[in-house]
């Protein structure tokens, strides 16, 4: 019986945590926020007839000027750092909080931060589609977890409010994301009153990070939406905004960027480089009866009249379309006739729905 208790009791010990052992109320004393409570001790007197010319302050401590967050209140985790994931990403490093640049026109880009909002239960209290600007309510533990995954602690004591701006560039080609944690509050317990605290930049480029994160993986499967819709991408020959000769897909610019390095691998360009800020690819077209397993595996040439070698494509936003002009290793555009023998079987593989047939 009294095995019993004692492992009954044991069992409660275990369960209720180290606290009581170690911490602000427990056995052994946690004293990392005792300086809290510390006050000036006296100056040293000395008795009449003693001089105190010998004596000095050896560890002076400067006065401050403003008074920020201590103890608790003190962020002491290491900044986090703006990831750009994917293509088409950068960092504004001028901007004074997390802000990025995407390479996607700003309705795109609103399109999918509403369906981030919804998917992770972020209510919000403003909402405004015409000023792409949203104002989230207080995030708190009910959100299925996003603020505890948001902050990495105890989101039942601690909740915040974020505000995303969108602004669109003036060509209209790229979006700025920009994210700033416009309230935080915390409470000692859960059943204690809010109190406010200094706004952090960690968490809010934790926020952006997470959407870009979502943004990457959703704007793929909107474009792979967008291609089974139609079908497949329909291209057809015209000329780029500079007079080049250039394939037309009936396509926005992200659908048939994304589209591109599998349907050149299909026809032997295999893309060794890209810039999507620019709107480049950049390609090897190799023998395929090189090398011992080719030619065991011989395969006929897909565009029997393209010399082999290195080229770069280009592409351009056009009217909702999107232009590609094939170049060489030079950069000098393939002139016409060439590119209307190599279309045919580029406009096949760019209609295909799927391209592991």
């Amino acid at each position: 019986m009294a095995l019993h208790k004692f492992l009954t009791i044991g069992f409660i010990l275990l369960l209720s945590g180290c606290s009581w052992i170690y911490g602000e109320d427990g056995l052994i004393h946690d004293s990392e926020y005792d300086y809290l409570e510390a006050t000036e001790e006296k100056p040293l007197e000395l008795p009449p007839g003693y001089q105190d010319n010998r004596l000095q302050e050896l560890y002076p401590v400067p006065a401050v000027e403003s008074a920020g967050p201590v103890g608790k209140a003190l962020e002491t985790e290491a900044p986090s750092l703006v990831l750009t994931l994917g293509d088409g990403v950068r960092i504004d490093r001028a901007s004074e909080t997390p802000q990025v640049w995407i390479q996607d026109e700003t309705p795109e880009v609103w399109q999918i931060l509403q369906a981030y909002l919804t998917e992770n239960n972020i209510g919000t209290r403003i909402n405004d589609a015409q000023g792409h600007t949203v104002v989230t309510d207080w995030l708190e533990g009910d959100k299925k977890g996003f603020l505890k995954r948001l902050f990495g602690g105890d989101d039942s004591l601690e909740r915040a409010r974020f505000k995303v701006e969108l602004h669109a560039a003036d060509d209209g080609t790229e979006t700025r994301v920009r994210v700033a944690q416009t309230g935080k509050q915390v409470r000692p317990d859960e059943d204690g009153e809010w109190q406010e605290q200094a706004a952090s930049e960690r968490q809010a480029t934790r926020f952006m990070n997470r959407f870009i994160a979502y943004y990457d993986i959703k704007r793929n499967e909107l474009a792979s939406e967008r291609v089974a819709r139609a079908g497949g991408i329909n291209l057809r020959l015209g000329r780029d905004r500079n007079n080049n000769p250039a394939l037309i897909a009936d396509q926005e610019f992200f659908t048939v960027w994304s589209r591109v390095p599998s349907v050149f691998e299909k026809v032997g360009l295999r893309a060794v480089d890209r810039d999507q800020g620019q709107g480049m690819y950049y390609f090897d077209y190799e023998d395929p009866d090189e090398g011992f397993w080719a030619s065991l595996f011989g395969k006929d040439k897909v565009l029997p009249d393209l010399p082999y070698g290195n080229y770069q494509l280009k592409l351009i936003r056009q009217d909702g379309e999107t232009s590609l002009t094939m170049m060489d290793v030079d950069g000098t555009p393939l002139d016409e006739q060439l590119l209307t023998k190599i279309y045919p079987p580029l406009a096949e593989k760019f209609k295909t729905r799927r391209l592991d047939d």
